[in-house]
């Protein structure tokens, strides 16, 4: 991502973090929120993304498929979805190439 890149986040961490947010983001769109929200931090270390958005449907029965990605690619993840809240936030971090 740009904003990583531009952090110092390169290589193959980077091009994870792309992958990763895509799958998120094409996942909050198929609830059909009004908007979706990515946040990034990078600590020179560590990348983190959360990915929100603020759709009132409620979870799916069975885990998305992108989820299966994040936790193949990722160091650690997880999903936040608080009760009597809408929306959904997904996170994920990948380290930095050493």
């Amino acid at each position: 991502m740009t904003t990583l890149g531009a952090a110092g986040l390169g290589g193959a961490g980077n091009q994870v973090v792309e992958l990763l947010t895509a799958e998120l983001v094409a996942d909050a769109i198929v609830r059909r929120p009004t908007r979706v929200y990515v946040h990034t931090r990078y600590d020179g270390v560590t990348a983190r993304v959360e990915v929100r958005d603020d759709s009132p449907a409620p979870a799916p029965p069975e885990a998305p498929r992108s989820w299966a990605i994040v936790d193949a690619m990722a160091s650690c993840w997880g999903c936040l979805d608080a009760p009597g809240r809408t929306g959904r936030t997904v996170w994920f971090e990948v380290p930095a190439d050493d």
